[in-house]
């Protein structure tokens, strides 16, 4: 597998790992702020994340590991399930100018899911609480941007942590919850 592939299929001018990485860092900065557990945050290996776009099955580059089923952490929190979802993709906005589209809706779905939405979402409601959700984002990225550096930096750093759900996939990068904390607190 070539990375500068897999780099010029998902950005050639960022790379993947630096989209995915500030994505899922921004998840895991704004789940601990609005108090939403999870277990860890992770990140495939590039292996990994290439043989799943060959395999044209579902791609998951990354992901904040929320214990149990999702809607346990949502009920009656659908603004803060929403400003979680849509972090990694402001957040990518944030430092690339524009993020990767499939984690947008892949982060839509797991919101969809959470809020125990099994329908799709009429536009007319669903586009002002996205909006909504977007300018709240926007507003607290600014602060809270060095710690979503920080742990992106970290997410990086661990390559070859593994994943403990996957154990085809040794090179996987993640931290723990405790881990993500302990940045936070630095």
């Amino acid at each position: 597998m070539s990375t500068a592939l897999l780099n010029a299929f998902v950005c050639g001018e960022h790379g993947w790992l630096d989209h995915t990485s500030v994505h899922e860092a921004a998840h895991a900065v704004f789940a601990v702020d609005l108090e939403i557990p999870f277990t860890s945050v992770r990140l495939s290996s590039p292996e990994k994340l290439w043989e799943s776009l060959q395999s044209g099955g579902d791609v998951l580059a990354g992901g904040v590991h929320l214990d149990g089923d999702a809607r346990d952490h949502f009920p009656g929190r659908d603004e803060d399930a929403l400003d979680f979802c849509v972090a990694g993709s402001r957040a990518e906005d944030k430092a690339h100018g524009h993020y990767i589209s499939w984690g947008f809706t892949g982060d839509m779905e797991v919101w969809r899911r959470g809020t125990g939405r099994f329908d799709t979402p009429d536009p007319a409601v669903l586009m002002p609480m996205l909006s909504a959700s977007v300018a709240r984002v926007d507003a607290r990225l600014p602060e809270r941007w060095d710690a979503v550096l920080a742990v992106a930096e970290a997410l990086r750093a661990s390559a070859g942590a593994g994943n403990p759900d996957d154990p085809t996939d040794p090179g996987a990068m993640m931290l723990m919850f405790s881990e993500v904390q302990a940045i936070l607190a630095a």
